[in-house]
């Protein structure tokens, strides 16, 4: 487990010293999250979904990794009504309490503990399928609409083209890469029908730039600006949320409700206690929405997490 953060802490390390030595210019970040945005994670969703047993994992881990999910995200989105925060910071809040760096961390986390990554699947399904298309979706919506309200207060000719803004964001969201490459990489994954290998050799490559870029890009952003927030309230809550409350919810829902014990059960609730996922952060800046939350949730989650994960591992295992 301890060699899974080392892993993850050096490649953000190179990102930061990237940063501070300005190599990749002042948008670099911004670059690097858009490429992992439009073409590593949809390449990385064809790759993972088109060769996934979509059957056996669409069962109690899938049922458990949803219900952690939806309990933190959904937490998130009242405390972010409450505090009368716009819609960008709530949606981002939300992923931030519910979207787990199953990837980077939790793949070698889960062979390190338990000897078989396949524990992850679960919860990259539903975060690929479900978690980041609608959370896009939603921010891409709010972007449209801002650019809407912009060109109204200029004019009639943008009153004229307002009555068109629902239809061109539905168009939008259809051309969405992450929904299409959930959509293709599920539909393959269904029919049993892999890539040929020619285009599954383009995918791999292409997927490998997600995991690296995301890491670089979050090292890129630590060096700018000011540091993190140790004392903003909305992090600690997004933290809290994804370290505490959603690891319970997963060990509820798998022991007491679906009768998950010994290392299935152990395997859910680790899942579910894993870090705030760096593409977050990479979804936050794409849009320009709550960075600087997406950024200290990420990091405060990853540093708590190391004592999170080993507490789940001492009690379950």
């Amino acid at each position: 487990m301890l060699e899974g953060f080392a892993v993850v802490g050096a490649v953000v390390l190179v990102g930061w010293v990237l940063g501070r030595r300005g190599t990749l210019g002042p948008d670099g970040q911004r670059v690097l999250a858009r490429l992992v945005y439009a073409v590593g994670t949809p390449a990385l969703l064809v790759r993972t979904l088109s060769t996934t047993d979509v059957a056996a994992v669409l069962g109690a881990p899938l049922l458990v990794t949803a219900a952690a999910a939806l309990a933190a995200g959904g937490t998130s989105l009242v405390l972010s009504r409450l505090r009368r925060h716009d819609v960008e910071e709530g949606v981002v809040a939300a992923l931030s309490a519910s979207y787990v760096n199953a990837v980077n961390l939790g793949l070698p986390i889960a062979v390190f503990v338990l000897g078989d990554g396949a524990i992850v699947a679960p919860a990259l399904l539903f975060q690929l399928v479900v978690l980041a298309p609608v959370a896009v979706g939603v921010l891409d919506a709010r972007r449209r609409d801002r650019a809407d309200r912009a060109d109204r207060a200029a004019g009639g000719a943008a009153r004229a083209r307002a009555g068109a803004r629902w239809s061109r964001t539905a168009v939008g969201l259809l051309r969405n890469p992450l929904l299409l490459g959930a959509a293709v990489g599920l539909a393959l994954g269904v029919l049993q029908l892999p890539p040929p290998e020619p285009v599954a050799s383009v995918l791999e490559l292409l997927a490998g730039v997600a995991v690296p870029c995301a890491l670089l890009a979050f090292g890129i952003s630590l060096s700018a600006g000011p540091g993190p927030r140790w004392a903003d309230p909305d992090a600690w809550t997004a933290v809290g949320l994804k370290l505490v409350l959603s690891p319970l919810v997963a060990w509820g829902v798998g022991g007491p409700l679906l009768g998950l014990t010994g290392d299935a059960l152990l395997a859910v609730v680790l899942v579910a206690a894993l870090p705030t996922a760096q593409n977050v952060l990479v979804y936050a800046t794409r849009f320009g929405a709550a960075e600087r939350l997406a950024r200290d949730s990420v990091l405060l989650s990853t540093l708590l997490s190391v004592p999170a994960l080993t507490a789940v591992v001492l009690v379950l295992g």
